[in-house]
């Protein structure tokens, strides 16, 4: 039984690794480079080598030392956003304009499993994914295991859970405000853009393009607008906005 626990944790592991590197550089790296996507596998496998020597000179504490430093860039990198966009459309106040949200469906606040996202469901399923992962993934146990005493395997837990609800109250702001720049200047987009399966390619090409002042190619842009507004706001509530 053990053997076969294990060859499930490394298979979800190395399967769980690979899709994080390869969406990472799909998704964020290729198109804020302006590479061409033939670039992705020598790039994932690039960054592959890279985690695995620092992993292996550094063990656990440069596992934990780059934590923190993707935790600071992470917090740095929205503020920035929400910062940027908001000096650009002239006022945070621009983000919560309610004609910015006439094509909202009404917040479901109840537990529905028919429904793709609800407020019920979010919580439940935050509350059994944070009970299971603290309680049984040897990734999140063995920080623990590092720590000296109880205790303060306790405090860094809060100090995750903490920082883990800030970054995502951020990100789903970072959406909003993604969301208010396009809709305030749909002229950066091609008609529709926002619709379908783009939808998730709008965010990583707003820096090189508006944030960075780059004159980035208009079919490039027509074809890498938005993955990452998705995952923060929902499909449903940008992807099925006219423009």
């Amino acid at each position: 039984m053990r053997s076969l626990a294990t060859v499930f944790f490394l298979s979800l592991r190395f399967l769980w690794m690979a899709t994080i590197i390869y969406a990472t550089v799909d998704v964020a790296l290729i198109p804020v480079f302006g590479l061409d996507p033939g670039w992705v596998p020598p790039v994932s496998v690039v960054l592959v080598v890279i985690t695995v020597i620092y992993t292996t000179m550094g063990g656990l504490k440069a596992v934990v030392t780059t934590d923190v430093i993707q935790t600071v860039v992470m917090f740095a990198g929205v503020l920035l956003t929400i910062g940027i966009i908001g000096w650009k459309v002239g006022s945070f106040g621009a983000f919560f304009e309610p004609q910015l949200f006439e094509h909202w469906p009404p917040v479901d606040w109840g537990f529905d499993m028919s429904k793709r996202m609800t407020v019920g469901n979010i919580l439940l399923m935050t509350l059994v994914w944070q009970v299971c992962t603290a309680g049984s993934d040897q990734m999140a146990i063995q920080r623990y295991l590092s720590t000296p005493d109880v205790a303060t395997a306790k405090r860094s837990y809060r100090i995750s859970l903490v920082t883990s609800c800030t970054i995502q109250l951020l990100l789903a702001v970072v959406g909003l405000v993604v969301m208010t720049y396009f809709l305030r200047y749909p002229q950066m987009l091609a008609p529709g853009h926002l619709r379908g399966g783009r939808c998730r390619h709008a965010f990583p090409p707003f820096y090189p393009d508006r944030a960075a002042g780059g004159d980035y190619r208009a079919d490039r842009r027509r074809d890498h607008v938005g993955r990452d507004v998705e995952p923060f706001v929902g499909a449903q509530f940008v992807c099925h906005g006219d423009l």
